[in-house]
């Protein structure tokens, strides 16, 4: 397999879609004091906090004024000498509520009440430094991809995006990938009015699945000398679908969905350096048969396929399909590597 050609705008573009990749790095969440003690309630909860930072707690102030002792300002009270708002409060306010005035707190007054059996909550006297945690990745490689992907006919899709991490350690991998894959078709009426009750017949089957896998939007060449296989193709089954005319009534628009199987890839083999990225596209080949006649009463036909749609059974609005849905089990999208 030929190597991938890298430039500065390639490993710059390259950098870009790994930052738009990157997890997330773990959050700080911490235990909410509410459910663990239901008790208390938030109100009691923020009266405690408050009591606690007018207070002026000694080992929060180098003055020496609150360094003082509980009974030293007690003396203080009765003598008369050096009593101020704040030594006050801090004597009395265990058993006497006192107005946030006392500590020339300015608004609305309210009554303050210091109770040392409440818990201390949200009170820090070290600020911790939460930075962003340096979260390792230890899976070799990451894809991303969305539900029921839609791929029309004959129009490139891009399926999944694989990202190589770090911790790869080999230069090389062979990769296996699934699908589930809903066939979907819609046709729009003209509206015409019949004199007469009569049924038209679609089919539609897929004739053809070209994979492409792109770096950087140029094509990886795939190894010649073992080349990825995709199964099945021509054995998918065909759908068959059915849309009935009423007599003097106008045409209506049909649409319906079938369940079709699991379309496996495999041996698809890709370097893995560190940081590459690569977007694996599928286009799907339909072949439809339409009667001539029906023509004239619906416009042409709209087809396509559903990857990784969670929906695995037959769908049908205005239409029978007589086709039997595919009763082959499925877990969604899945790949490995070896």
């Amino acid at each position: 397999m030929a190597t991938i050609d890298l430039d500065l705008k390639t490993i710059c573009s390259q950098r870009t879609r790994n930052l738009l990749y990157t997890s997330h790095p773990t959050r700080y969440d911490p235990p909410n004091i509410y459910d663990q003690i239901p008790k208390y309630t938030k109100l009691q909860l923020d009266m405690r906090r408050k009591a606690e930072i007018l207070s002026y707690n000694p080992s929060k102030s180098n003055t020496q004024t609150n360094s003082l002792s509980r009974k030293q300002k007690f003396a203080q009270i009765i003598k008369g000498t050096n009593i101020n708002k704040t030594s006050l409060y801090t004597c009395l306010a265990d058993t006497i509520p006192q107005p946030t005035s006392s500590s020339g707190v300015p608004g609305p007054i309210v009554y303050l009440v210091n109770d040392p059996t409440v818990p201390l909550y949200n009170y820090n006297t070290k600020t911790n430094a939460y930075g962003i945690l340096n979260t390792r990745i230890e899976k070799p490689w990451e894809y991303f991809t969305d539900n029921s992907v839609q791929c029309y006919n004959r129009i490139i899709t891009k399926l999944f995006t694989l990202k190589i991490n770090n911790t790869i350690e080999d230069y090389a991998h062979n990769y296996n990938f699934q699908t589930p894959i809903q066939l979907f078709f819609s046709s729009e009426s003209n509206n015409l009015i019949s004199h007469d009750d009569f049924d038209f017949t679609y089919k539609v089957k897929i004739s053809a699945i070209t994979m492409a896998v792109l770096y950087n939007g140029n094509k990886v060449p795939m190894n010649s000398e073992k080349p990825y296989i995709i199964a099945p193709v021509s054995n998918f089954p065909e759908v068959e679908i059915v849309t009935r005319v009423l007599e003097n009534n106008p045409s209506t628009s049909f649409d319906g969905q079938l369940y079709l199987g699991v379309l496996h890839v495999s041996d698809l083999y890709l370097p893995t350096q560190p940081g590459y990225i690569y977007d694996v596209q599928l286009t799907f080949t339909l072949s439809i048969t339409q009667q001539a006649e029906s023509y004239s009463w619906y416009n042409d036909i709209v087809s396509g396929v559903y990857c990784n749609n969670n929906v695995i059974n037959k769908i049908q609005n205005n239409c029978i399909i007589k086709t039997i849905a595919s009763n082959q089990p499925t877990v969604g999208f899945y790949i490995n590597g070896s």
